[in-house]
């Protein structure tokens, strides 16, 4: 639950962190704390690791029509902008 910075819960001594946590409530008061300041805290918690593994998805970064993404590519800021006003942004940030 990483809506609740509260870790003590979470082992620290892993040998890797994969996260593939996501909150989509729309709310940027709840999904830039969940999604970008968790993962940081995390990552914190675990820091003894030897490697992380952040994953997201291509639905951050607008269509490209077939052709290759990169990670400095425009962020999909239009294809799910209704339903996922706040998505591309925190999954980024």
């Amino acid at each position: 639950d990483l809506v609740d910075p509260d870790l003590s819960d979470v082992p620290a001594d892993v040998d890797h962190l994969l996260n593939f946590a996501v909150t989509k409530t729309g709310r940027w008061d709840k999904d830039l704390p969940a999604n970008a300041e968790a993962a940081g805290l995390l990552m914190s918690h675990c820091r003894a690791a030897t490697s992380v593994l952040h994953c997201s998805t291509t639905a951050v970064y607008a269509p490209t029509g077939g052709e290759p993404m990169t990670e400095d590519g425009p962020l999909g800021r239009d294809h799910h902008q209704h339903l996922l006003p706040t998505y591309s942004t925190v999954k980024t940030a």
